[in-house]
């Protein structure tokens, strides 16, 4: 009997035991810790922009995050995936400040992220710049001639079928796409412009889609500083004047509707990109 009840006592302050750090956890998380400092990962290729934003919305309505650190390891992707993330980034601003921190890669639509920063860190081995717009059309009809294989398109008006992978470009389709990527490129040229301060005529000079060095790109004005992320913490800290925020961290895992949609924008249909 009485070992019995030696075992519900030790099940007891086990549960006791675990209750207890179950609390202390939460004290810790949630009561104590009244600011924070999120952290959000811009990595790969963006190709979408819903679960990104879904993250944006959270730190807007979270009152306890008082900064962002947007940290972006990207060559860029979908001018539209790209232009969504970068709306939400803009009202994100308007209630928390925003640093920015390259790491590897910070290219085209990576940079163009960048530029709604408050501040922006470059590791010393970043690759950024590129601020310029590409599309690339596919062209398989060489392919398909020697496979014997005959596409013929039924089409309503003459431009109905234009970026067809199965033709050559006319000059006049060729001339309507380079239309639509100057559109693209002078949004991207006027906002680097506003956001960088850098005088018009010095950023045609570089605006061409070069890429450059993190040191080059501080030189020029196309970032603020070189250092770490824990640079961009520091500044984090100094401007929201969180002397000791809680750390949150929204990360992303590669998915395999990921690499199919990677598949996607690289290989099928023509399509409108910040890429190098």
């Amino acid at each position: 009997m009485n070992k019995k009840y030696d075992k519900i006592l030790i099940i007891l302050g086990i549960i006791l035991i675990f209750i207890f750090f179950l609390f202390y956890f939460f004290w810790q998380t949630k009561l104590i810790v009244n600011e924070k400092i999120a952290v959000i990962d811009i990595q790969g290729t963006i190709l979408k922009s819903e679960r990104i934003l879904k993250i944006i919305e959270k730190c807007e309505k979270d009152p306890k995050i008082k900064g962002v650190i947007l940290k972006i390891n990207s060559p860029g992707g979908s001018v539209a995936a790209t232009w969504e993330i970068y709306e939400g980034l803009k009202r994100l601003k308007e209630k928390k400040k925003i640093i920015v921190y390259l790491e590897n890669v910070a290219a085209s639509g990576g940079y163009y992220l960048a530029l709604v920063g408050d501040k922006i860190v470059a590791n010393p081995g970043t690759i950024t710049g590129s601020i310029g717009v590409r599309m690339d059309i596919p062209i398989v009809e060489g392919l398909f001639k020697k496979l014997g294989i005959k596409y013929e398109v039924i089409k309503s008006g003459k431009y109905k079928d234009i970026g067809s992978p199965f033709r050559d470009l006319t000059p006049e389709e060729r001339a309507l796409f380079e239309e639509l990527i100057n559109d693209v490129y002078a949004d991207f040229f006027a906002k680097v412009k506003e956001a960088r301060k850098i005088p018009e005529e010095s950023l045609r000079k570089i605006a061409d889609g070069r890429i450059f060095s993190a040191k080059k790109a501080k030189d020029l004005g196309l970032i603020d500083t070189l250092g770490t992320f824990n640079t961009a913490l520091e500044i984090a800290k100094e401007i929201t004047k969180v002397k000791k925020p809680f750390i949150i961290r929204f990360r992303r895992f590669l998915s395999f509707t990921d690499i199919l949609d990677w598949f996607t924008f690289n290989f099928l249909y023509y399509r409108l990109s910040f890429l190098p």
